[in-house]
């Protein structure tokens, strides 16, 4: 399921920077790409919450990104909840995952947040915009 807002390459140059770093929890990975969605015109919001899940109704804090057509985007429930939790973008209610927004915030506009935050390079990788 790919949102309107994203073209296949631009997802995936998401998904292949979010392998390349393991070490970010939901809430830096989501700076992150917000980020880099919001230097190249994507509209998307931050929402912080809870997620849960309910085969076992543990909840925990999370973070992810929502685009305005209501399309998820969240690569690290599986760091918490395995196999079986929502990854990369998908629509809610999830049969195995509750999400709960909280607060939605608006995106990272900083241009460099990531080199700030966590001491990654300057160069970020070119995100073609939706018109390319």
């Amino acid at each position: 399921m790919l949102t309107k807002y994203l073209t296949v390459e631009q997802y995936t140059l998401l998904h292949d920077l979010e392998k390349r770093l393991p070490e970010l929890e939901c809430d830096g990975l989501t700076l992150v790409l917000s980020q880099w969605l919001y230097q190249v015109g994507i509209p998307h919001v931050r929402c912080s919450g809870f997620f849960m899940q309910k085969s076992s109704q543990r909840h925990l804090p999370h973070w992810w990104i929502e685009f305005p057509d209501g399309v998820q985007m969240c690569f690290r429930s599986r760091m918490w909840f395995g196999k079986d939790a929502p990854h990369g973008l998908f629509i809610l209610p999830d049969e195995h995952i509750e999400y709960d927004c909280f607060q939605k915030h608006g995106p990272v506009e900083s241009s460099n947040l990531a080199q700030i935050l966590f001491g990654l390079p300057s160069f970020f990788p070119t995100l073609p915009t939706k018109s390319a």
